[in-house]
């Protein structure tokens, strides 16, 4: 009988020290070898994954995509703008509320570079938010938010990607922010594709908060292709 009951003792104990060793955050690569294998480890049932913190160095994503998808909400922080680069792969974000006020996407602290196609692409996902993040040499655009998805960027500069810098389509909504805010030198597709700013499609906003300006903002994209708004879009400066 007392036997039975230090096993049983025993049993919960171990119960006990597996709940308060949870965690809540995964470090790359000490915890998870790749980026993607960490977002996918948070997407699992059963994980209570808030946070994703990545080394200083450069991270290959070897897919073509990470994909933040079905709703996930989590937060992507590096050592810094030019201490963690993120290299290859687009940030496929999808699924969730678009108009969420308690869950979102947060990318910060990190340089986003020479992606096979957008750098972040917010597909009609939960709100983006980016803080002091870098897009360099996207292959195609820098920062894409459509479907009434939603994108509060501070402090990111986009510069020598294909086509656009920030583009907000079908309904896309983005707010830029922060005097270190910059939109150069994109637009370099031989073809005469993309702008720096572009809003296309009705209720498509691109608006920028004082003190950015749209001139002080996007500047020598495509030889003068700096702004663009198409069936409805726009881009305003707000107070």
């Amino acid at each position: 009988m007392l036997a039975a009951v230090g096993v049983a003792v025993a049993a919960v104990v171990v119960l006990v020290v597996r709940k308060r060793i949870r965690t809540t955050e995964l470090r790359v690569p000490e915890d998870c070898p790749t980026l993607e294998k960490a977002v996918e480890r948070a997407k699992g049932i059963g994980e209570d994954i808030t946070t994703i913190r990545l080394a200083k160095g450069i991270h290959e994503v070897e897919e073509d995509e990470v994909n933040i998808t079905d709703g996930l909400p989590i937060t992507i922080v590096g050592a810094g703008k030019n201490e963690t680069i993120i290299q290859g792969g687009v940030f496929l974000i999808s699924g969730g509320d678009v108009n969420s006020t308690t869950k979102e996407v947060l990318l910060q602290d990190m340089t986003i570079r020479k992606t096979k196609m957008n750098g972040v692409f917010n597909r009609g996902g939960l709100p983006l938010r980016m803080v002091d993040v870098a897009m360099d040499a996207c292959g195609w655009s820098g920062v894409v938010v459509m479907h009434g998805a939603r994108a509060d960027c501070t402090n990111v500069t986009v510069s020598k990607c294909r086509f656009s810098g920030f583009v907000a389509y079908d309904g896309g909504n983005i707010t830029l922010r922060g005097d270190r805010t910059s939109v150069t030198e994109n637009a370099t597709d031989e073809n005469g594709a993309g702008y720096g700013l572009d809003a296309c499609g009705s209720s498509s906003v691109i608006t920028l908060v004082s003190p950015l300006t749209k001139e002080r903002v996007s500047r020598n994209n495509g030889g003068g292709r700096n702004l663009d708004t198409e069936n409805g879009g726009k881009i305003v400066e707000y107070e």
